[in-house]
Parts: structure tokens; sequence; C-alpha cells
């Protein structure tokens, strides 16, 4: 299922299952929302405040979980 990723109220990137992609924010906070592009099983559209640190890491894994809605979880594990 592809996701659409909305980061502070702007369509950012639609993905598909496994891809990635890379951006660049300001450090502070940002409102991230992710929703199923064809939305055909009436998934909820999530919604998650995410912290960007200066100096990070600032590695985030986005998860669908069918009947749950999708996440964004912050991620040290994503290596390039």
């Amino acid at each position: 299922m592809d996701a659409i990723v909305v980061i502070d109220g702007k369509n950012s990137v639609i993905l598909k299952p496994s891809q990635r992609f890379e951006f660049y924010l300001a450090p502070g906070n940002h409102m991230f929302s992710i929703k199923p592009d064809k939305n055909l099983l009436s998934e909820p559209m999530s919604e998650t405040d995410i912290e960007i640190r200066p100096n990070g890491p600032n590695s985030f894994r986005l998860r669908l979980i069918s009947g749950d809605g999708p996440r964004i979880e912050r991620s040290v594990q994503i290596q390039d």
C-alpha cells in the first residue's frame, strides 16, 4: 500500500513499500502526517509531532499496519 507523507501540512512524498527518502528540516518540532494513498479500507490518518534534534540522529521508519493505521517511529537501525 502506498503512503503519502505530509510534513507541516505540505504533501512531501508518496512512498511505495520498501522505498526510502531523505529530506532536511530545521531543528525543532514538525508535524508529520501519514495517510494511505488509496484509502480503500478507510485506514485512519496518523499524525505525529516529531522533534528534529540538532546533530541527529534523525532517522525514522514508517510502518503501515492494516487496521491500526500508519506509524512513524525514530530509528537508529537505518543504514546507507
